[in-house]
């Protein structure tokens, strides 16, 4: 069944990472459903979803991550998109994995945390894992270790913040921005082998993504669920 229209009329909605992708359809998809919408970001004045208000937000930062919910304050659900770091594999990429986990698994803690206090009774927050967390490839082990503690954490935390709902979306391959930095052929290779991975034949949009979160915010009977956004990428052989 569609998402009404005004389905979050009068709620407020807050999205950590809005500013691009995945984050930005989010935050258009909640305006358009009623919501007013506030978009934190490392770089806000990117984000096109008009009538947004904007925060400049680093969730590495424990500090800013506390400033920025403060200036927020009372929220109805909350939305992290947010990630940074693209190890090449699990072992020879140290560097990079701690950045991955300090933005993707530490920066949704963080802001998990922060929004615990300022969430509505019924309010929900809503993470973002991936598919590699239960559909490892080589190469993808970073992501796999991040994405299931991701999934894990989001279950601990609808026990414990319980009404209040908890649930992750867990994408397949989306062409968003962080594809740009790849030469055009590297990234149309990669593109084409991700819809090769898949029984629809084809790799998803952000807005397809945005419509999973949308059903995560406005269905009350949804709670420590994991859903799988991929094409059917978990089944593909």
């Amino acid at each position: 069944m569609a998402v009404s229209e005004q389905a979050l009329r009068g709620e407020r909605v807050l999205v950590v990472g809005g500013s691009s992708g995945i984050g930005e359809a989010v935050a258009a998809a909640a305006r358009d459903a009623g919501a007013a919408v506030i978009v934190a970001s490392r770089r806000p004045s990117r984000c096109r979803v008009d009538g947004a208000q904007l925060i400049e937000l680093d969730v590495t930062d424990d500090d800013a991550v506390e400033r920025a919910f403060a200036l927020v304050g009372a929220i109805d659900h909350l939305v992290c998109t947010a990630a940074s770091g693209f190890p090449r594999d699990l072992l020879s990429s140290p560097e990079q994995t701690r950045l991955l986990m300090e933005s993707k698994l530490w920066g949704q803690y963080r802001c998990a945390r922060a929004a615990a206090e300022r969430l509505a009774e019924r309010g929900s927050i809503t993470l973002t894992s991936g598919i590699r967390s239960r559909r490892p490839l080589k190469g993808s082990g970073a992501f796999t270790v991040v994405n299931m503690a991701v999934e894990g954490m989001a279950r601990a935390l609808a026990l414990e913040l319980a009404p209040r709902r908890v649930n992750v979306i867990a994408p397949g391959t989306v062409e968003t921005p962080v594809f740009d930095a790849l030469p055009p052929e590297v990234r149309q290779r990669r593109l084409e082998a991700a819809a090769a991975q898949t029984t629809v034949g084809r790799i998803g949009t952000s807005e397809e993504i945005a419509q999973a979160a949308l059903m995560c915010m406005t269905n009350s009977f949804l709670s420590g669920a994991v859903l799988d956004i991929d094409g059917g990428g978990m089944l593909a052989q």
